[in-house]
């Protein structure tokens, strides 16, 4: 509704103008005509350019079929939810091009569904040219926009969780929380290279944190109650937000915990889910490994259940950017044990 009063105003201004000034009226003309003709020959020869170098989209980009980003994707369909919630829909076309001129609130996040496939932006992002940040280059670099038909291989595994891996660390629980969020950015190559946080040492740096004290900057940079809290839309996430609080002020910001896990967890049924359906099942074997040979791109719902563990239920992403293994902790029922013979039944 917005869009469209101030679409209707600058109408009438236009008009008006070009009433009480005839000139104007021939330039615009002149203008329109040299625009049409370079979108129409970016979409031809210009796709996985910086969209917004040229044109007035307030969120443009490519979507492609590979890695690589030689073969676009027509016919993808974009999801855009902007950081006041409000949510703008489109399709790549046959380009692979994509372009809104919605007005949206950045920080915002981008959905790509293809074929029951789905890649979610892992961060939000502030900038509408997509093809500004995903190009290729170095280990930091976005990479290209794809979604393909390829399944991916997933192997994971369960493991009893006792006593010490509540102790939050660098390893386990803060890295893969600053390689969602942040170090695309903050990183030696990338936009924010004065701040790189891919290491533990560059995480842990004098400038942004001081061990114990909860008055580290990241800890400021990441609070959405406080005025230095920039950074907190892109985060956005108050569990995420608590535990590296947490990790900061009462772990002294350890880089890997004392005792991280326990035995194997044999005979664990891990279940994959959208929504309500279920897409994948397999069972750990003897060694408390498992593997699905393949994974459609998307968001799933684990549930892992073993009769002599708490269930547990996570979030999990399978990001053919970043494929990652699956590990799993549990959480042993007090006064349960697991029979010996129920290991014979095992899968290898």
């Amino acid at each position: 509704m917005k869009n469209s009063r101030r679409d209707a105003k600058a109408t009438k201004v236009s008009a008006l103008l070009c009433f009480r000034f005839p000139f104007l009226l021939t330039l615009l003309l002149l203008l329109a005509f040299f625009l049409g003709e370079g979108i129409g020959e970016c979409h031809n020869s210009y796709a996985g350019y910086d969209c917004l170098s040229c044109h007035w989209f307030s969120v443009a980009g490519t979507i492609y079929q590979d890695k690589d980003g030689r073969s676009p994707l027509p016919g993808a369909d974009i999801k855009i939810e902007d950081a006041n919630g409000y949510v703008s829909y489109m399709w790549s076309n046959e380009y692979g091009n994509f372009g809104t001129n919605d007005y949206i609130t950045s920080p915002y996040t981008i959905t790509v569904t293809y074929n029951n496939r789905e890649v979610i932006m892992r961060n939000r992002s502030g900038y509408g040219g997509c093809n500004a940040c995903h190009v290729q280059g170095s280990a930091y670099a976005a990479g290209a926009i794809f979604i393909n038909e390829q399944d991916h291989y997933l192997k994971g595994s369960v493991i009893e969780s006792v006593e010490g891996t509540q102790d939050i660390s660098y390893e386990r629980d803060i890295k893969p929380i600053l390689a969602q969020k942040c170090t695309m950015c903050h990183n030696t190559s990338g936009m924010r290279n004065s701040s790189p946080m891919a290491t533990y040492a560059e995480a842990t740096s004098s400038s942004l944190l001081t061990p114990g004290s909860v008055d580290s900057l990241l800890i400021q940079k990441l609070d959405s109650s406080s005025k230095a809290g920039t950074m907190w839309p892109y985060l956005n996430d108050e569990a995420q937000f608590k535990t590296i609080k947490d990790w900061i002020v009462s772990y002294n910001a350890m880089e890997k915990a004392a005792l991280n896990s326990g035995g194997p967890v044999p005979l664990a049924k891990i279940t994959l889910s959208k929504g309500k359906v279920k897409q994948y099942e397999v069972q750990s074997n003897r060694k408390g490994t498992f593997a699905i040979p393949k994974v459609k791109a998307g968001l799933y719902k684990v549930t892992v259940l073993q009769k002599d563990y708490y269930t547990d239920i996570e979030d999990f992403r399978m990001d053919p950017n970043n494929p990652v293994d699956l590990t799993i902790y549990l959480k042993k029922r007090a006064g349960s044990s697991v029979k010996k013979k129920a290991l014979v039944n095992a899968n290898f």
